[in-house]
């Protein structure tokens, strides 16, 4: 017999779920009219970057998405593609995304539940991950954005951030 993790339909609502999790970590966050999605800021000074929770009941999935600012014209498109191909694989989870077209810029992190409910754990697991990889990779993609650094200083920085113990999440409530 095969196991099938979709034998199942999760019993719990996901949007309902999420939501009173949010709530008591007493954050702001908008849930989309139409789609199974909560939006929410997070401030990394100077940058703000929109992060997106996205909630497929029927797929048994949970993604964490996070955008960052579009770069501005001194960006080098060249630059930040070699620094998303060194940092992903790096990466055990999640992984970096870039459009060279557009300049779009995110990154992001999911979960396949199969029938397991959503629960606290599993949220507090995946936020956690994705806010953990916007913040130690903040600085070395804003600095490169902006064209004050190298590709290899980029990664460098990102690699002793990766590496830092103080990286983390406080889980304050964002901003706003």
């Amino acid at each position: 017999m095969t196991f099938n993790p979709y034998a199942e339909t999760p019993s719990a609502d996901y949007m309902a779920e999420a939501l009173a999790y949010f709530g008591r970590l007493g954050w702001r966050v908008e849930r989309h009219e139409t789609a199974p999605v909560l939006r929410f800021a997070l401030q990394i000074d100077p940058q703000v970057w929109t992060c997106r929770l996205w909630l497929w009941q029927d797929r048994s999935r949970v993604v964490f998405h996070a955008a960052a600012p579009k770069p501005g014209p001194e960006a080098d498109p060249a630059a930040l593609t070699s620094f998303v191909a060194e940092i992903n694989l790096r990466l055990e989870t999640g992984c970096f995304l870039f459009d060279v077209e557009t300049g779009d810029l995110g990154m992001r992190v999911g979960l396949d539940l199969g029938a397991a409910p959503l629960s606290d754990p599993l949220l507090h697991a995946l936020v956690g991950r994705g806010l953990t990889l916007v913040e130690q990779t903040a600085a070395p993609i804003g600095n490169l954005m902006a064209g004050k650094i190298s590709v290899e200083d980029a990664i460098k920085g990102w690699i002793e951030a990766d590496s830092a113990d103080d990286v983390h999440v406080s889980y304050d409530p964002p901003p706003g």
